[in-house]
């Protein structure tokens, strides 16, 4: 009697597993049933959406559906965020964003605790990632980072640096080399990084944290000066200039920058994995490829899963966690 109870049980069981994998595998064949909404929440022009545009096209092509993207700037990324994470998890809303945003704004805001982007949102795939450069002002006469800090040490109160707003990587990173070094300076908040770097190439700024892309075309005019790179290594667009780690500071090396796909956080697993099969297979074209080297950006790890992926933004989390509290002195 006991035999035939447990059978019954192991016919049960297998039938339920059968089930959901005949389930998972109806929502795999089925996605996407419907055009693609990719949500950047950046205004167009910037560098995460332009490769979001050429990304959105192949992935579209892959997926035989189009991929629309749609722009939703304000409040720091936060009105994108948002409405993302609010649409339905069927993956036909995706966010194309970095998972920082929310612990980067505890500079300007310690009692508020951060939105977790691990918890609102799924991620699907891995975009590119951004290294961070410093560029000085060509008319201050320096060519290596150690001038830079002993000519604004030399003239205390002198010089300010500029950043596209508080709160941007930008800012915590250089508030970061504000208190290391103990530098009186002023910060110079913007409201965006193109005004910035032009006062840099001017000679209104000292210097300004950004990223390459917007950078090299000044840098290859002589307009500013590259003196470190945050990242593993060095840029193949800048073979000369060293890593901070190299200098000798290897606590900024994770502060960079990923671009990740995301949905909200109750999408079906078996979708998620149809979305990032295909964007594991875009990050394969060669046009994707060449748009990633001329945007400067790092290429994912080939083939990156979506377990190894949520791993990375929880690594690059903690990194920018450790960055925001040395730059504020927590």
């Amino acid at each position: 009697m006991m035999d035939k109870r447990v059978t019954n049980c192991a016919r049960t069981a297998a039938g339920a597993m059968f089930a959901v994998l005949a389930v998972s595998a109806a929502l795999r064949a089925e996605y996407p049933d419907q055009p693609i909404k990719a949500v950047v929440p950046f205004a167009a022009g910037g560098y995460v959406d332009g490769f979001a545009r050429i990304f959105t096209d192949r992935l579209g092509a892959l997926l035989g559906k189009a991929v629309i993207v749609e722009n939703k700037p304000g409040a720091g990324g936060k009105i994108g965020d948002d409405y993302v994470a609010a649409s339905r998890p069927d993956c036909l809303t995706l966010l194309i964003d970095d998972v920082t945003r929310p612990v980067l704004s505890t500079l300007t805001n310690p009692d508020v605790a951060p939105n977790e982007m691990l918890e609102n949102f799924a991620l699907a795939g891995m975009l590119g990632s951004s290294p961070i450069i410093l560029t000085a002002a060509a008319t201050l006469g320096v060519k290596d980072f150690a001038s830079l800090i002993a000519k604004v040490k030399a003239a205390p109160g002198k010089y300010s640096y500029g950043t596209p707003g508080p709160g941007t990587p930008s800012h915590v990173v250089s508030a970061q080399i504000v208190r290391l070094f103990g530098l009186d300076v002023v910060h110079v908040p913007y409201r965006g990084g193109a005004a910035t770097l032009a006062d840099v190439a001017g000679g209104t700024l000292a210097w300004m944290v950004n990223t390459p892309n917007s950078a090299l075309p000044l840098i290859d005019a002589d307009k500013v000066v590259p003196l470190f790179v945050i990242g593993r290594k060095r840029l193949k667009q800048l073979h000369d200039v060293p890593t901070l780690e190299e200098l000798g500071y290897p606590q900024f090396t994770d502060e960079i920058g990923t671009i990740f796909l995301m949905a909200p956080a109750a999408t079906p697993a078996p979708i998620l994995d149809r979305l990032n099969e295909a964007t594991n297979r875009v990050q394969k074209d060669p046009e994707v490829i060449a748009r990633l080297d001329a945007l400067a950006l790092v290429a994912p790890p080939p083939d990156i899963s979506r377990a190894a992926i949520r791993a990375l933004a929880a690594e690059q989390i903690a990194a920018w966690t450790r960055a925001v509290n040395m730059a504020a002195g927590r």
